[in-house]
């Protein structure tokens, strides 16, 4: 029939379903037969692959598998999104398409939370080190396409919790590897001869394979032609490489299997699988994004620093002396000391050192403490006007003490500072500031005591 004898196959017709069951068997040529061990007597004939036919049933069965991802209303059944829940608030801002998230339940101090992948890849979620305490978990397997977790997060630290932060990130090896896994086990007879052993030691494999390493390479640069080329030299060896070292199928030479897979492979490409496309140009252009973040906010009330002040925080400042203070709506302020930078590597020795303690009254919305500083100013004796860097903390939560230094590189030592100027955020939203004026006795800088050493190392 000049068919190629490998191509070849026996199924027999099923009376009850009304159709063909294909089942293998060994071809003898020399004989002209196809045989195959059977308990039934039947209708038997000799039968051969449509290259056209099982190509796009394969195709359409892949398509079938991602194609629901478009649609995930029904991964988010019963949870309410961030617009309808009133604990909860979800920023979604930075993160990238990667997941969907909803509230389950709980209140604005334990909250139950799902996230669903609503991308047709898989993807890798971790959940940010300092994040409020969960009982998330990343899985050893990333998120599968409309694969879902729900968790819980407990926002109940005082005085005010750190968000919950989620990074996601397209995982290429392993949607690469599951990508040809999907493929071999649309295979005729495939399902069927795998298992969850047999699947974990197939991705592996798949993993290992040079041209899925190189193939991923190529797609996380989003070089698509080189990528579609090593990932169908891939597609060319590892449906027999799974049959042959995973399901032992070389033992098995009239197996329906081995046969789909012998002929699939000299015919499959990337590029004729459209669902297969799809989905991984959606890992690529996803891939040049780089990872996104959810963050989980508690909307619990806050409360007005200014109706219920905290206690005041110990001086943790290494010194006994205070120059001056002063007691604001958004921080306490006590300027402890005054020096002489000598020794302390700035710009210029002689320059001025003020050590300032700041106790913060004050937090935004969103949990975060005191921002400081935009600007710091010196005024001297003849009304000149020095700005003055800091180091120091990023920031002080409510309540919470921290000590900022203060030093010029340009004041000259004859000068005489008469005031000390701050800024401090005056906004609940954040982002804008107003200078607090301190007042502080003359301090001429050339008679100021050199700087210890304790201070050099709280101030370096």
């Amino acid at each position: 029939m000049g068919t190629n004898p490998g191509n070849l196959f026996a199924a027999y017709y099923d009376n009850a379903s009304q159709r063909w069951v294909p089942v293998g068997g060994i071809v003898d040529p020399q004989r002209h037969v196809i045989v195959v061990q059977t308990t039934h007597a039947s209708s038997w004939g000799a039968w051969t692959w449509i290259a056209d036919a099982l190509i796009q049933g394969i195709v359409a069965g892949f398509k079938l598998d991602f194609g629901t991802v478009l649609n995930a209303t029904q991964a988010f059944a019963g949870c309410a999104d961030s617009g309808t829940n009133l604990t909860v608030i979800i920023d979604e801002s930075a993160n990238k398409d990667y997941l969907g998230s909803c509230i389950e339940g709980g209140d604005a101090v334990h909250a139950k939370l799902r996230i669903v992948n609503r991308r047709t890849f898989f993807t890798r979620v971790t959940a940010l080190a300092g994040s409020a305490p969960s009982d998330f978990k990343a899985s050893a397997d990333s998120l599968a396409p409309l694969g879902r977790q729900s968790f819980s997060v407990d926002f109940s630290a005082s005085p005010v919790a750190e968000p919950f932060v989620l990074r996601a990130q397209p995982d290429i090896p392993y949607t690469l590897a599951n990508s040809i896994l999907q493929l071999v086990l649309l295979l005729p007879g495939a399902k069927a001869a795998f298992d969850a052993n047999t699947t974990t030691k197939a991705i592996k494999l798949i993993m290992e394979n040079q041209h899925i390493v190189a193939a991923g390479l190529k797609l996380a640069a989003g070089d698509g032609p080189a990528f579609v080329d090593e990932f169908n030299r891939a597609l060319a060896e590892l449906p027999r490489q799974i049959l042959d070292q995973i399901l032992s199928q070389a033992a098995q030479p009239g197996s329906l299997l081995a046969k789909s897979a012998g002929f699939i492979s000299t015919l499959f490409s990337v590029t004729q699988a459209g669902g297969v496309f799809i989905q991984l140009e959606d890992l690529s252009a996803s891939a040049l994004k780089g990872p996104g973040e959810v963050k989980f906010y508690s909307n619990r009330p806050i409360v007005s620093p200014t109706l219920t002040p905290p206690p005041p925080a110990p001086m943790t400042a290494p010194s006994s002396n205070v120059i001056a203070t002063h007691h604001g709506d958004i921080a306490d302020i006590v300027v402890t000391n005054a020096y002489r930078t000598e020794g302390l590597g700035y710009p210029t020795d002689g320059n001025v050192l003020l050590v300032v303690q700041l106790t913060s009254k004050w937090q935004d919305l969103w949990g975060e403490g005191l921002h400081f500083v935009a600007c710091c100013e010196a005024t001297v004796a003849s009304g000149a006007i020095y700005e003055l860097d800091h180091t120091g903390p990023d920031s002080i939560k409510l309540g919470g003490t921290g000590i900022l230094c203060l030093f010029s590189s340009n004041l000259p030592q004859s000068a005489t500072i008469t005031g000390v100027s701050i800024s401090l955020p005056h906004s609940t939203m954040g982002g804008d500031y107003s200078a607090t004026d301190i007042g502080v006795p003359p301090l001429v800088v050339s008679a100021l005591p050199a700087v210890p050493s304790n201070i050099r190392d709280v101030c370096r």
